[in-house]
């Protein structure tokens, strides 16, 4: 529950949410230092939560709203550096993060902004880039060449069947 005012916050020993679980911020408590840490030095608007694991690593997969539009920007926190990372992912509506530990990249997918309208609906298509754990490079998932040939057939500029092997 909310607090009426201001100055109800901290009076008693409750967690306050929003009901429509939008956070404006997370709270990291280290259990070997006893200390516990903000994630943000500044109110966000936080959509979405996930807890994450990928090759014995845990982190923080964070959906932070932009005010303004339907777009999100996806923040990591990896627990075992105690660092924030902004994934330099374009303007777009995130939808997943598809782990799979035998894959050397984790798998981000969502809805970008294809009209330009600053809103997010069904006609908008879904984008998938990977991410390097490691280095924190993003890339197109499928590459460049096999998403304009996928789009060539989608759009049906491409109808020559592919070559069968005999």
């Amino acid at each position: 529950m909310r607090p009426e005012s201001p100055s109800e916050i901290g009076s008693e020993s409750e967690i306050y949410y929003y009901p429509d679980h939008q956070y404006s911020n997370v709270l990291i408590y280290n259990s070997k230092t006893k200390k516990t840490k903000k994630i943000f030095n500044k109110r966000v608007a936080i959509k979405n939560i996930t807890n994450l694991s990928y090759q014995s690593k845990s982190f923080l997969g964070l959906t932070i709203s932009d005010n303004e539009t339907d777009l999100h920007h996806l923040y990591i926190y990896k627990f075992e550096e105690e660092s924030l990372v902004k994934l330099d992912l374009p303007p777009m509506k995130i939808r997943g993060i598809d782990i799979e530990d035998t894959l050397p990249f984790i798998l981000i997918h969502g809805k970008k902004d294809f009209d330009k309208n600053d809103k997010i609906n069904d006609h908008d298509p879904v984008s998938i880039y990977s991410w390097d754990y490691e280095t924190n490079k993003i890339n197109r998932f499928p590459d460049q060449e096999m998403h304009d040939s996928l789009q060539k057939i989608l759009e049906g500029r491409t109808l020559n069947p592919m070559p069968v092997k005999k």
